[in-house]
């Protein structure tokens, strides 16, 4: 069985690996070009890391419950924090006196917040998983809204000339969800070493309204009168997991998001996008595969508990680019990772993470996970050659909870 799952994985990766794909998703390249990963993908030992970076990990699971998983992040964390309309507006939030007034408030000094071009106002993640032995089924969904430089009237090419101003901000209200089937197993295990493989399929959603204005925003404009996308798309990832020194040194190595095309139509409004009702204008919308590899030491002292990591990011995607400065962008797909356990149930975090500094805290009690990250992310977007490194870095504040049962 073992082996016949093998020649599968390697058909398949061989297959589609190589394979390129044209998007025609017209201006909206940028906010829709990644397929859909979790935030919670980055955790380590979660189902949603194992099902969405490496299903190898999968591999002798014994029993995990994961009801719900939820993670919100909001970006531009800082100036929000600064805004003195949207903390005045927010502590009244928290006293229950609040109004439209308020809310609108709130509203509208996040898009203040967000600058022009490329950015993030919040994300929002839930899910729920169930992991036996070596099987594992999720359903994850993500919001988000998604701010880009505003498109020319009645056109899908954005407008140079409309300054550097609030009114030049566009934004895409955003949501992806899917349902995920993975397997993992250990191909061979000597006295020290072991090789785990694994691979993960999904039916993946996308479903985005076209873009909105800060005028539309900020004026109560009805979004379920807006046309918007939707499409599925069948994509699937496979890992590899090598363990030295008795599983204290491990190295891993992922394919993602291959087979990521979106299979997209348009529609009248985001109730019928939603549903796939009366759909017209069909497109395909193509989101890259990614290659990554990763070191993991755990020395396992006596009195200290340090877990060491260093992962390389979308190394095809490096490749590919048309880099003008390549150690920079180097920077932004490497992440280097120290995780401590002061006691058994508290741990702290510190990382460079693709080019920035991010630190965090968790308690773990049972299985049961609070987790709060702080740390900055590149929103720097060349039309051109894609994300660069140093543009504009923007801070986000995350707060990831996971409840649920964990035997391992």
């Amino acid at each position: 069985m073992k082996k016949i799952l093998l020649v599968l994985l390697l058909a398949l990766v061989s297959a589609v690996v190589f394979a390129g794909g044209a998007s025609e998703d017209g201006g909206y390249h940028g906010v829709t070009d990644n397929g859909f990963v979790p935030t919670l993908s980055d955790v380590k030992g979660t189902l949603t890391r194992k099902l969405y970076y490496n299903p190898a990990e999968l591999t002798e699971n014994k029993l995990v419950v994961e009801v719900p998983n939820a993670s919100v992040s909001v970006f531009n964390f800082a100036k929000a924090l600064s805004n003195k309309t949207v903390a005045e507006a927010v502590s009244r939030f928290t006293h229950l006196k609040f109004s439209k007034k308020d809310l609108m408030a709130v509203l509208t000094g996040l898009v203040n917040n967000v600058g022009t071009g490329y950015n993030d106002l919040v994300t929002l993640d839930i899910g729920l998983g169930v992991a036996v032995d070596n099987w594992a089924i999720s359903l994850d969904a993500q919001g988000q809204i998604k701010a880009m430089p505003k498109f020319a009237d009645g056109t899908e090419n954005i407008d140079y000339l409309s300054g550097l101003s609030l009114t030049s901000s566009g934004f895409v209200p955003m949501m992806d969800a899917a349902l995920s089937f993975g397997y993992g197993f250990r191909l061979f295990e000597k006295e020290e070493d072991f090789l785990d493989l694994g691979f993960a399929v999904r039916v993946a959603d996308k479903v985005y309204v076209e873009q909105l204005t800060a005028a539309e925003i900020v004026n109560d404009f009805k979004i379920d009168e807006k046309e918007a996308r939707s499409g599925l798309a069948f994509p699937f990832d496979v890992g590899a997991v090598y363990g030295m020194l008795d599983g204290k040194l491990l190295f891993s190595a992922t394919v993602q998001n291959l087979n990521g095309y979106y299979y997209m139509h348009k529609y009248r409004n985001v109730n019928e996008a939603i549903v796939f009702k009366n759909g017209f204008g069909g497109y395909i919308m193509y989101t890259p595969w990614k290659l990554g590899t990763e070191v993991e030491y755990t020395p396992q002292w006596k009195f200290f508990n340090p877990v060491f990591s260093f992962r390389i990011e979308d190394i095809n995607g490096y490749f590919a680019n048309d880099i003008s400065k390549p150690v920079n962008e180097l920077f932004r797909h490497v992440t280097a990772k120290v995780n401590v356990d002061i006691i058994k149930q508290i741990g702290l975090s510190a990382a460079f993470k693709n080019g920035y500094p991010e630190i965090g805290a968790d308690v773990d009690l049972w299985g049961n996970t609070i987790e709060l990250k702080y740390g900055f992310r590149e929103e720097g977007y060349n039309l051109k050659n894609g994300y660069s490194y140093g543009s504009k870095p923007v801070d986000a504040f995350t707060v990831r909870v996971k409840l649920g049962y964990d035997t391992n």
